[in-house]
Order: structure tokens, then sequence, then C-alpha cells
């Protein structure tokens, strides 16, 4: 039975993305191979485990067991508030973190996407 899989990945590109040339609005079918990786409202599958300081919701600790750094005091640590001249690059930049950025928050979920990602991978 050589193939039968490659089968089953063009029946599953057929039957659920329609063939365009331009990406859809909901980030769905853009990868033929897995149709719903990176749609909107769904979760993202977790490489580790969630690691909060009381076990549900609070902020982690670090390994000693102290506070870690606030993240805006990493970020600007890490990224100054600096003069840059080039004016076309630091904008097209800036824009692509806040695209990422909330895409990413966004993706976090609510029930509905709770609820398909159960259904995705059950």
């Amino acid at each position: 039975m050589s193939g039968s899989k490659e089968n089953v990945v063009e029946i599953t590109k057929l039957t659920m993305c329609e063939e365009s040339r331009y990406r859809t609005f909901d980030g769905s079918c853009n990868n033929l191979y897995n149709p719903t990786w990176g749609m909107a409202n769904t979760t993202f599958g977790r490489l580790l485990p969630p690691r909060y300081g009381n076990g549900i919701n609070s902020p982690p600790k670090s390994v000693t067991g102290s506070e870690l750094p606030l993240s805006r005091l990493v970020s600007y640590t890490l990224f100054p508030d600096n003069d840059v001249d080039d004016p076309i690059w630091t904008l097209v930049a800036m824009q692509y973190g806040q695209i990422i950025t909330h895409d990413m928050s966004l993706a976090a979920g609510n029930s509905q996407s709770a609820a398909c990602y159960a259904m995705l991978y059950r």
C-alpha cells in the first residue's frame, strides 16, 4: 500500500481547501498539508506544559523561587528606546511586530477556539 498517506493528504487538500492564488483572510488553508495551522481563533499547541506560580494563573517564579523581573523591564533593557535614522525599515519592523503580537494574543483563544482545538485533536 505505498503512497496511501500521500493520497490521504491530497484528498484532504482537495476537500478542505479551494485552489486560489491568494491567501485566506482567516489563515485557513495557508498550509495545504495542515489547513488549520495558523487559522484565526485556534489555539497554539504547547511544546511544554504551562508553568504558573500557583499552578493556575499567577506569574511563574524563577528556579530559585524568587520573583522574575517584570516583562516590561526586560523589554526596555533588551530594546532601549534609541533613535534610529532609518524611517522606512523601522516602521516596517514595528508594524510586523504589532501584527505578530496581535495574532498571538488573539490566538490564545476563547471558548470557541478551545472547542475547535478539542475537536481537531481528540
